[in-house]
């Protein structure tokens, strides 16, 4: 397991530096734009899980390196488990620096910002980690699609879903929740926003670790 987790973290610095480039310039433009440390925080959380499981997923499919770690004394339940750690512990870490720098330039730019939405750490945390987890989610419900198709063959299918879903929670959300509804279950979150939170953590990591489950069976059962 160490040793394909090792194998995992030399795939992602192979892109760390355009990866923390891209994060630092959506972090700059979000706050300057929304003038909101806890928003652009949130952004850069919530694009982290995505986007190291595609590009982990991409280098998979050059020159046939994902044959050739099956081939390695990896067991193919390693292979599947550190690519998880590998998501988790990337997400972690720009939880970390993200709401670091977000506390930061929260002291700082209302100087300079007049209009620049303050917030204290726990907001900025806290919207870190809840991004983080919604996201997640996505990341455990679209991993076995990826592990089960490949790169590209995943992507169009998982496109298919996301369209549909979408269009479906549009005819919900228009057609049956009445605005008088939707003020009801937004002052309901608000109410019991702690308690939320700390479900959507539980819920997401046990979602996690069962997409995990699902994607190690689909890999051991899966012809390279």
């Amino acid at each position: 397991m160490k040793a394909a987790f090792l194998s995992e973290l030399a795939i992602v610095r192979t892109f760390v530096l355009s990866f923390i480039g891209i994060l630092a310039f959506v972090f700059v433009f979000i706050c300057w734009t929304m003038e909101s440390a806890a928003g652009a925080a949130a952004v850069v959380c919530a694009m982290t899980p995505m986007l190291i499981m595609f590009s982990l997923m991409g280098y998979d499919d050059q020159n046939g390196w994902l044959r050739y770690r099956a081939a390695l004394p990896f067991a193919r339940r390693d292979i599947i488990t550190s690519r998880y750690a590998t998501i988790l512990a990337c997400a972690a870490a720009v939880v970390v620096c993200a709401s670091a720098l977000g506390i930061v330039l929260n002291g700082t730019l209302p100087r300079f910002l007049e209009g620049f939405e303050a917030a204290g750490p726990i907001e900025i945390i806290s919207s870190s980690v809840a991004a983080t987890m919604a996201v997640l989610i996505i990341a455990a419900i679209v991993e076995p699609f990826l592990v089960k198709f490949g790169n590209t063959k995943g992507i169009r299918y998982l496109m298919c879903v996301f369209i549909l879903a979408g269009c479906i929670d549009v005819v919900i959300l228009t057609n049956f929740l009445a605005p008088d509804v939707m003020q009801s279950v937004l002052a309901w979150i608000d109410t019991y926003s702690w308690p939320l939170f700390i479900a959507l953590i539980i819920v997401a990591l046990d979602i996690y670790a069962a997409s995990c489950f699902i994607s190690i069976r689909i890999f051991q059962a899966k012809d390279l």
